[in-house]
């Protein structure tokens, strides 16, 4: 959805929002473009790109939030994600101990797009994969020779969208010490 018929469709739903009794409201459209390399024991395991966009709304009735988002561009859905997050904060409101307190400011609109010096998208397929090799590589357990037997190994490293993400996970099942014997 190009910028120009977004911001058309947010202000058609901020017309559904002034129809519904809201004390406040906000709602974000966001996209994302992302592509991701996972290698599982050296090996390239799965990869991908994809682009995603969706918008969050957040509400206040009678002095009750509410909140509710979708991956989908149709307006239908906007309103519909509307309609829920009102839904919530008029539930939240039966239990509500104390009221949400707003201070008094003009409404933002606002246009925010992520900057980066190498476009993430564009890196090489062949340089994803030598950086995340890098990241596995280092991984390795080298602490534990001992427990090298008992220990397995599950390694996983990726690159997606701007974050490069490294998670190592060891398991290690440890023997059962036996409590001396009583005499």
């Amino acid at each position: 959805m190009d910028v120009g018929a977004m911001r058309r469709q947010l202000e058609r739903l901020r017309e559904a929002v002034r129809k519904r009794k809201v004390e406040f409201a906000e709602m974000r459209f966001a996209t994302s473009r992302s592509s991701s390399l996972v290698l599982q024991d050296g090996r390239a395991d799965r990869m991908g790109a994809g682009e995603r966009a969706g918008i969050g709304v957040r509400v206040v009735v009678a002095g009750a939030w509410g909140f509710a988002s979708s991956e989908s561009t149709d307006f239908d859905d906007w309103v519909s994600c509307l309609d829920s997050a009102v839904d919530m904060a008029k539930v939240s409101a039966q239990r509500l101990l104390e009221p949400a307190v707003l201070a008094e400011t003009t409404p933002v609109v606002d246009e925010i797009q992520a900057s980066y010096e190498i476009d993430p998208i564009a890196v090489p397929l062949a340089r994803k994969l030598a950086a995340v090799k890098g990241y596995e590589e280092s991984s390795a357990c080298r602490a534990c020779p001992a427990a090298r037997d008992r220990l397995q190994h599950s390694r996983h490293a990726g690159v997606n969208g701007v974050r490069a993400d490294h998670d190592l996970a060891l398991h290690h099942r440890a023997e059962r010490q036996r409590a001396p014997a009583r005499q």
